[in-house]
């Protein structure tokens, strides 16, 4: 029948790593752990020592899989961690667990202004849209709001910044100006919704 371990391929946490790492007090060495690369160990050695840039380069280490490296973000709080991990570039190897680790950093940042660069510049991640669109819709602030429907490089980015405008006038501008169809398309029906609500 063959060994049943090659159906599991992808990493596991044993228990019994768990309690070594768990009896672990020198900091160096849980640091040591956590940037090893391991993932049945190196997030819980990085929750463990709780240092926000161990647990930024666990959640940048490519290495481990994609829901191991979200779980490090998940413990990180500090906003100008979270916005360094977000302006990492993508790996293009693992591509779907990077834009799963970006669309969890956008979920946990509140800095507006790095919310709007991710959704304007696309060279930050090679595949953006999940990641732009989430960052889109965590946006309020209305100058940021407008400068990502003018200036995203994705059509799409600035279709859903369009449709979350409240600025006629950018509004107005887009609906004719834009150079695509789609996102004329957004402007005009935002446009109209704002003008039926006064």
């Amino acid at each position: 029948y063959g060994d049943h371990r090659d159906l599991h391929s992808f990493p596991t946490r044993r228990s019994s790593d768990l309690v070594a790492v768990g009896r672990i007090t020198d900091p160096e060495t849980l640091r040591v752990v956590a940037l090893s690369g391991k993932s049945d160990v190196s997030v819980d050695a990085a929750v463990q020592l709780d240092d926000p840039t161990v647990l930024a380069k666990v959640a940048l280490d490519g290495r481990l899989h994609y829901s191991d490296r979200i779980a490090a973000v998940e413990r990180v709080s500090d906003q100008g961690v979270l916005a360094a991990i977000a302006l990492e570039g993508c790996c293009e190897k693992d591509v779907h667990g990077w834009d799963n680790l970006k669309v969890s950093v956008v979920g946990r940042l509140a800095d507006q202004s790095v919310l709007a660069r991710l959704a304007c510049d696309c060279t930050v991640w090679p595949w953006p849209v999940r990641a732009c669109r989430a960052a889109v819709k965590r946006i309020t602030d209305q100058a940021l709001l407008a400068k990502v429907a003018v200036d995203s490089k994705d059509c799409e980015i600035r279709g859903e910044a369009a449709s979350r405008l409240t600025d006629e006038a950018v509004l107005a501008k887009l609906a004719v100006e834009d150079d695509n169809e789609t996102v004329r398309f957004h402007a005009k029906y935002r446009l109209d919704e704002l003008r039926r609500r006064k």
